[in-house]
């Protein structure tokens, strides 16, 4: 495949086609109605707004600039293009947008701006935000050189000097992004953010390229930097930690700029088998439909990336790229992205009228599979379908899934969760993962693990003595036990160490598998604690979305599951917690979940074993 290039406003064959593709109208009508709707000049920060992040604890007033106001811009973009040279004259909009985004006093926002400060105006900031607006502006200017030149003669080299005042240049001369690719000790913390910035001031070096301003020095450092996103943003197996959330995010943007290499160019910049290993984690991770193991700050369900995935899916050995970009409906480009990278990307690589356009055949899941790396089982009841077709076997009719994770609690985005437990009912979480709060200024530091969704009493984790779990590499689980066997496939974790040495905690073994007793899928969860001391107490947690009702002393009904706990707690209680009030998305459209926590304690040698048994409301427990 060539390198990928912005159509260019001239190229009237290819806008005029769009009009007569149905597959890009999902995405070009949005497009317009932001674009129509835009209003005379964009609202960017104040100096208070940057001020707000530490005085109110509110970034969202800079990132709004960034994540909504830059994708208004990218529709503006695309509508001068697709109406060409001339037609629309007289309406400055554009021009005004791009100006005032160029001129404004930074490109970063306020969570990366060191300390409670205004952004050094003499010192440029080199974050996510700053080197994608590079990127954005390099390539608006190849799309729409002619046109800006008409405008005024000086408009397109004000625009580059800007591109390389703020990042090209300083990156080029060792400014240090985060995460950068020079400081590479064993202790260094890589994620997205060298995907997001490598890629993005990759794409704004090949943009200037083209046009005649060559940068090697910057454009050599950004694939370095990818090469080393490759290497060391993932696990040795390619997973990612972060949750498939920020794998799609850095992903998309490191592609940006491997889009634009040719093949050779692309096969000397990156190891290409690193590269195929990473680009194939999200099909071991998924669980169903637009479903995948939920990490840290990653979310449950995760929106495809068109362009990325049609890309991918062109060179790689299997359908699943092709399969999620067919799971629903994703949302606009330009509100995933609020970027115009990935608009006129997907507006290149969208099939053409003729092509085939249905999903690929539902790709067979095994009935039980294991993320080594991060420690996390995904254990299937029914056909082993993975995107839900066909007849379940068992469940009453019921596809049930659950998940058991262990890792450790320094992973990138980190939530405090060893031992975290999620079960999927017919594609809906019914006891899920919260998810993220809306970032604040003081999560991304000491306060993190004030967040409920952050800590470990915001999982199905015990509370032991007292303590949830503490954060650090050291708070490390390990695997005793793993099966994928048809019979009864499950995984066993040692996770003692999650605890702080004031739990009093020896061992605590969690371990989960599925047994099949006939035509009744049954999930058998056991915990086994051995602590120093006798009478300890354990408050054993899950989480429900749907209101939970108590039968008898340790059985409960939670929507469409029966959940049966082996010993007779001293009190089992239903907690119902408002997640608006924790900054916390709805789930599956519900703005309540319910903690339901069962207590109890060690015996005389401080042992104490609980088994929670999960099956379908509509069959039988199997105990």
């Amino acid at each position: 495949m060539p390198p990928l290039t912005p159509p260019a406003i001239t190229d009237r064959a290819f806008w005029q086609s769009l009009a007569d593709r149905p597959a890009t109208a999902a995405l070009l009508e949005p497009l317009q109605e932001h674009a129509e709707a835009a209003p005379p000049r964009p609202t960017l920060p104040s100096a208070g707004d940057y001020l707000a992040a530490s005085r109110h604890n509110d970034r969202t007033r800079t990132d709004r600039a960034w994540q909504q106001q830059r994708g208004v811009l990218a529709a503006l973009v695309i509508r001068r293009a697709r109406l060409g040279m001339e037609e629309g004259d007289g309406d400055d909009r554009l021009l005004d947008w791009l100006w005032d985004h160029a001129t404004t006093g930074s490109w970063a926002v306020a969570a990366h701006v060191a300390g409670d400060r205004l952004p050094q105006l003499d010192d440029p900031t080199l974050d996510l935000a700053a080197c994608e607006m590079a990127a954005f502006l390099a390539e608006a200017i190849e799309m729409l050189k002619p046109w800006m030149t008409a405008q005024s003669q000086t408009l397109v080299g004000s625009l580059i000097h800007e591109i390389d005042r703020r990042v090209i240049g300083p990156f080029g001369e060792g400014c240090e992004v985060w995460w950068g690719p020079e400081q590479t000790s064993p202790q260094r913390v890589v994620n997205n953010w060298s995907g997001v910035c490598g890629g993005t001031i990759l794409a704004a070096c090949r943009a200037l390229a083209g046009m005649g301003h060559p940068r090697p020095e910057a454009e050599a450092r950004a694939k370095r930097t990818l090469r080393f996103f490759l290497d060391r943003a993932f696990t040795p197996g390619g997973e990612c930690d972060e949750g498939l959330t920020y794998w799609n995010y850095g992903m998309t943007y490191a592609w940006l700029g491997l889009s634009r290499l040719d093949e050779p160019a692309l096969a000397e910049a990156v190891d290409l088998e690193r590269l195929w290993q990473v680009a194939d984690s999200p099909r071991r991770a998924h669980i169903e439909q637009d479903l995948f193991y939920c990490a840290n700050d990653g979310e449950l369900r995760t929106p495809p990336s068109p362009a990325l995935l049609r890309w991918l899916a062109a060179r790689m050995d299997n359908d699943f790229p092709l399969y999620w970009l067919h799971q629903g409906a994703a949302p606009p480009a330009h509100n995933v992205h609020r970027h115009l990278g990935p608009i006129w990307r997907e507006l290149v690589l969208t099939p053409t009228e003729g092509e085939p356009s249905a999903p690929p055949p539902v790709p067979k899941s095994q009935p039980a599979t294991l993320l080594e790396d991060q420690q996390v089982a995904i254990l299937r009841s029914g056909t082993g379908d993975g995107g839900g077709g066909g007849e379940p076997t068992g469940g009453g009719g019921r596809r049930i899934i659950a998940t058991l994770g262990g890792g450790h609690n320094a992973e990138n985005h980190n939530h405090n969760d060893l031992g975290h437990v999620m079960v999927i009912v017919d594609g809906r979480p019914v006891i899920p993962d919260l998810g993220r709060p809306a970032y604040t200024t003081d999560f991304f530091g000491p306060n993190r693990y004030r967040y409920l969704a952050a800590s470990s009493r915001g999982h199905c984790c015990p509370v032991v003595n007292g303590h949830e779990q503490r954060p650090g590499a050291d708070a490390a689980g390990r695997i005793i036990d793993w099966r994928a066997d048809d019979a009864s496939p499950g995984l066993e974790l040692e996770l003692a160490a999650a605890y702080p040495p004031e739990a009093k905690l020896q061992s605590w073994r969690r371990s989960l598998h599925r047994r099949d007793d006939a035509d009744k899928p049954t999930f058998i969860l056991i915990d086994r604690f051995q602590t120093d001391e006798a009478g300890i107490l354990i408050s054993h947690l899950l989480w429900s979305i749907d209101p939970p009702r108590i039968e008898g002393k340790a059985k409960l009904l939670i929507g469409p599951l029966v959940c049966e706990l082996s010993l007779q707690p001293r009190e089992l209680r239903t907690e119902p917690v408002v997640l608006a009030e924790h900054g916390l998305p709805a789930l599956d459209g519900a703005e309540t979940v319910y903690r339901i926590s069962a207590d109890y304690a060690t015996d005389a040698e401080g042992h104490l074993e609980v088994r929670t048994v999960l099956t379908s409301a509509d069959a039988t427990i199997a105990t």
